[in-house]
């Protein structure tokens, strides 16, 4: 994909460069005696086709907004997948009580019932679960 965008880009940049070949050239030819306002000593900087290129995607801001964008989908459809993650749950619990049917429930649920259960059933005294 990044082939094709420099591909694009370079067919897109072709007449520009030529332009402004023939722009430089023209001024060289027709150049005013008048025109040495310009500072002698300044540093041009030159590209090849392929740093230049290279230059403007790097620094490209819509494409840097676009590479944070598709980041920022990516992290939604991570928190969207993980409701279908396996999910693992725990609960602790301590009762302690001296009412009657929730230390016959607390007996009940601990299989502890008996015989002897039954004769103290209205007074069991506490019990923990």
């Amino acid at each position: 994909m990044l082939k094709t965008i420099k591909n694009r880009l370079a067919w897109g940049l072709f007449p520009i460069i030529m332009l402004s070949n023939f722009s430089a050239a023209a001024d060289a030819v027709f150049e005013h005696p008048t025109d040495k306002a310009a500072p002698e000593n300044a540093i041009a900087l030159s590209f090849t086709l392929d740093q230049a290129i290279d230059y403007a995607l790097v620094n490209n801001p819509d494409l840097q907004i676009a590479a944070e964008r598709i980041s920022q989908a990516e992290a939604q459809l991570g928190v969207a997948l993980s409701a279908f993650y396996p999910q693992v749950s725990a609960k602790v619990g301590y009762e302690q009580s001296n009412n009657p049917a929730q230390v016959f429930a607390m007996i009940v649920a601990q299989r502890d019932f008996n015989s002897n259960s039954i004769q103290n059933i209205n007074n069991p005294g506490y019990r923990q679960n």
